[in-house]
């Protein structure tokens, strides 16, 4: 499932996935929005859309907010943005 998570931030949730697979999905998604080479005409960054990515698991019990896994991938997300941006960063 992909949803939009503010502004230009995406959520995507892989059920029944560990790190390894959704590591996979991430770069597999990555690459594709990469090869589609659309044109960022007003970045800073690169002259084609590009993507930073935070990825994360968790395995969801009933004393664990959902906020938890929310920051966590938030973080590693600002992570990929401050080393550089259009990476995929996991944790």
């Amino acid at each position: 499932m992909v949803a939009r998570y503010g502004g230009e931030e995406f959520a995507v949730i892989v059920p029944d996935t560990d790190l390894k697979g959704a590591t996979v999905v991430a770069e597999e998604i990555h690459k594709a929005i990469r090869e589609l080479g659309i044109p960022h005409s007003q970045s800073e960054v690169a002259l084609v859309v590009s993507l930073s990515l935070g990825v994360t698991t968790m395995v969801p019990v009933p004393e664990q907010s959902l906020e938890t896994i929310i920051v966590a991938a938030n973080k590693l997300l600002y992570q990929a943005k401050e080393s550089g941006r259009d990476r995929v960063i996991t944790g």
